[in-house]
């Protein structure tokens, strides 16, 4: 995806999976979004992206959104903090713009995770961020996926304790890749990863 991205000269881009199915409004509703986006910050990088529908290999429905199945709350993560401690982009549903296509490149070694590199570059330089609270795509589940949905729920969070090695790790790439992009310690990851779930568990309480 960053070859293309660094090959492809375009006003708009999306990314696309092989193993997903995107349903027909898609372009048209995320592009409309993306205008809107334009239209308020003129000139500025503008990153849009939608919720998605979690399906099996045949296409059976999982679940109806992946943000309440992954437990993202989509309204906080428009900001570069929040943003650090999680990831509110799969880069199947993203439409973006050529400024923020520009400012990504070139994508540090640091980052781990495209999608998220190019929210983080769009939210560092107070771009327009928004969404479509809507699913758009199919995303397929299927065992092989290089980054699939997972539940949060108790027993995910027994998982992340006991394998607690491979989550600091995680968290310690997550850190140097915003650390790419500014400066940030871990007293500030840990103080924002903490407001997030709270704030994340008050809106779900309050939808």
């Amino acid at each position: 995806f960053v070859w293309l991205l660094e090959k492809v000269e375009a006003p708009y881009y999306m990314f696309c999976d092989h193993d997903d199915v995107w349903l027909p409004e898609k372009i048209e509703k995320s592009f409309d979004r993306l205008r809107a986006c334009e239209a308020k910050s003129p000139g500025k990088p503008a990153l849009v992206n939608t919720d998605l529908r979690v399906v099996d290999e045949q296409l059976n429905e999982l679940y109806s959104s992946f943000w309440k199945f992954n437990g993202i709350c989509r309204p906080l993560l428009n900001d570069f903090d929040y943003l650090t401690v999680y990831n509110a982009f799969n880069g199947c549903s993203m439409i973006f713009n050529r400024q923020a296509r520009d400012i990504s490149l070139p994508v540090s070694e640091k980052s781990v995770m495209h999608d998220k590199w190019i929210g983080l570059k769009v939210a560092a330089a107070n771009g327009c961020m928004d969404y479509v609270d809507e699913p758009l795509i199919l995303y397929r589940q299927h065992g092989d996926n290089e980054v699939g949905a997972s539940r949060v729920d108790a027993n995910y969070y027994i998982h992340r304790l006991k394998t607690m090695g491979k989550t600091l790790q995680t968290m310690k790439e997550h850190l140097s890749m915003s650390r790419a992009i500014r400066p940030y310690s871990w007293f500030r990851f840990f103080c924002f990863k903490c407001l997030y779930y709270i704030k994340r568990y008050k809106w779900y309480r309050s939808a």
